[in-house]
């Protein structure tokens, strides 16, 4: 499997096979005998590595520890979706008109009494807002908005609206503004008027006993310019409430459909794996949606889909459906809905779309808030959402059947043996022994091939062209049945020694050096025990264990 050879390819056999310098310990002059053939060996160094402390090799990928079964899972979270208040809720903006007369008694008055003579009257009226989508509106307070007022007036004469809107308050006042209007010879006279109504809220239930509804109250006073009144004159008025941004808000705010859309999950578990197979026992997509808003939500994935496979679903069944969605009982609070796909409620099953090695999953969805029949009230807050974690949890449980992990590194051949450039010339033979204890239950065959600057290839590492197998698989316990927990699992003495020695002569070295080999390119073949007929199991102390020592065959002619 990927992490496997990942890290044990770049971390360990890296580090070991071609950072480590070969020092000269004996000062060759100095010696008295006029020809020597020596030896030297060398310890280079050694590595543990400990499945238990996988995830700090790990910079991009998640592993964690199943405390139920003993195993190591790989993860991969995503953020399925992320909705905030606008995009579940369209609020209508309030919207109220009003038209109303002088009374016979006013006109009276103000024509009887010449220029200048003021009277005041008054109107009352009660508007119910449209709810396009079904809206049973308790009250709404305002983050940021403002209420626009339009007046137009066929008097003949000038004056003023005090505009009051007894349920529209801030701070235990309720909006009071005037609107002047001049007459000029013409009718209708015109006016409007924008307010900044940051922190009013409006509400919407005319006393608790409706929804929808608010009352506006309008105190004229006009003054006689001298001219006649028709008993048509009017004062009309339109009050927009416009909503930037949403406070919170109270009541059935209706059901809406299609709010989310396609996303994309990436999967890079199986990037470098070329060839083979890999299988995995019992993956699983463990989701949890999180609400903040009062409103309940109801989503369904309706599609999940492999694009290298084709604009086809490779993955149905009910465990896309979720449960629905349950919104927060008060504002402050998260309601938490967990969810688990996994083998038992999916079709195909999670492990043959898994298995199929996708790159990326593409997925669509639907949801619907206030689901089912109905009318529930609810609340929302400017920072309300619902939002859906996704983890898709791969245990490392399976078999890998003939995969093949490439990858590369730099590795100076120059400067693995520190010597002086002199010396190099008396260098007959340089030789590696790599000594592996493995507890895993995978065998490698290794190859690496020398290249220059631009991954020109010079020469391999080892003369079979498939590579040598340098790591040799544990024995693992297939004799219990396969529900126990032992099944699958190296033995308490499955760890297996391999020694391999890596000869490269003078030839050899000097081509390379003289080629500029600076890069070194890995391409392991895997195979964990007895794959594709049986699974395996990783766990958190399997150990692999590596010591890595040299020698060097040097020929001088000592001056006398």
């Amino acid at each position: 499997m990927k992490f496997i050879f990942k890290s044990l390819f770049l971390i360990s056999t890296s580090s070991l096979l071609f950072t480590g310098c070969v020092k000269k310990e004996i000062e060759l002059q100095k010696l008295e005998s006029e020809v020597i053939d020596p030896s030297f060996a060398f310890p280079i160094g050694g590595a543990t590595f400990n499945l238990g402390r996988i995830e700090s090799h790990f910079a991009d990928d998640f592993f964690i520890y199943n405390q139920t079964t003993g195993l190591l899972e790989y993860i991969y979270p995503k953020q399925l979706f992320n909705l905030k208040v606008a995009d579940m809720i369209q609020f209508p903006n309030p919207s109220a008109s009003a038209n109303f007369g002088m009374p016979v008694g006013a006109q009276s008055t103000l024509v009887g009494g010449g220029a200048g003579t003021t009277v005041n009257f008054y109107h009352q009226s009660t508007t119910t807002f449209n709810a396009p989508n079904g809206e049973l509106m308790d009250s709404i307070t305002v983050k940021q908005g403002s209420l626009d007022i339009n007046l137009s007036s066929d008097f003949m004469h000038s004056g003023s609206v005090d505009v009051v809107i007894p349920s529209l308050t801030k701070n235990g006042g309720a909006f009071n503004k005037t609107i002047n209007f001049t007459y000029s010879g013409t009718t209708p006279v015109v006016n409007t008027a924008s307010f900044d109504i940051a922190g009013y809220k409006l509400d919407m239930t005319d006393g608790g006993t409706t929804n929808n509804t608010s009352r506006f109250a309008f105190n004229a006073t006009i003054t006689s310019s001298g001219a006649g009144v028709s008993s048509s004159d009017e004062i009309r008025f339109t009050i927009d409430v416009v909503i930037d941004t949403l406070q919170s808000a109270f009541g059935y705010f209706g059901s809406y459909t299609n709010i989310l859309s396609q996303d994309t999950l990436p999967i890079d578990f199986f990037e470098n794996l070329y060839g083979g197979q890999v299988h995995v026992e019992e993956p699983r997509i463990e989701i949890n949606v999180f609400n903040t808003a009062g409103i309940d939500v109801k989503t369904d994935f309706v599609g999940v889909i492999d694009p290298a496979s084709g604009p086809t679903s490779i993955l149905s069944g009910a465990g896309l459906n979720l449960p629905t969605i349950l919104g927060a009982n008060n504002p402050g609070d998260t309601a938490v809905t967990p969810h688990l796909i996994d083998n038992t409620n999916t079709s195909p099953t999670l492990t043959d779309m898994v298995d199929a090695g996708p790159s990326e999953i593409i997925y669509s969805a639907t949801s619907e808030t206030n689901p089912g029949a109905g009318t529930p009230s609810s609340f929302v807050t400017c920072e309300s959402r619902v939002w859906g974690d996704s983890r898709l949890v791969l245990p490392l449980n399976g078999w890998g059947n003939n995969f093949q992990f490439r990858d590369s590194t730099d590795a100076d051949i120059e400067g693995v043996v520190d010597v002086d450039s002199a010396d190099i010339e008396n260098i007959e033979a340089f030789t590696l022994r790599l000594i592996v204890d493995n507890g895993l239950p995978i065998d490698a065959f290794v190859q690496a091939y020398f290249c220059d600057t631009n991954f020109v290839i010079i020469d391999s590492l080892f003369d079979v062209a498939g590579g040598q197998n340098i790591i040799k698989k544990a024995t693992v316990n297939f004799s219990v049945p396969v529900g126990d927990p032992n099944y699958g699992r190296v033995t308490l003495t499955g760890a297996k020694r391999k020694i391999t020695d890596i000869v490269m002569d003078k030839t050899r070295f000097n081509n390379l050096v003289n080629n500029g080999a600076k890069k070194l390119i890995y391409v392991a073949n895997g195979l964990t025990n007895d794959a594709p007929n049986r699974s395996v199991k990783f766990y958190p102390e399997y150990n692999l264990k590596m010591k890595l020592s040299a020698k060097v065959d040097l020929t001088y002619q000592l001056r006398p």
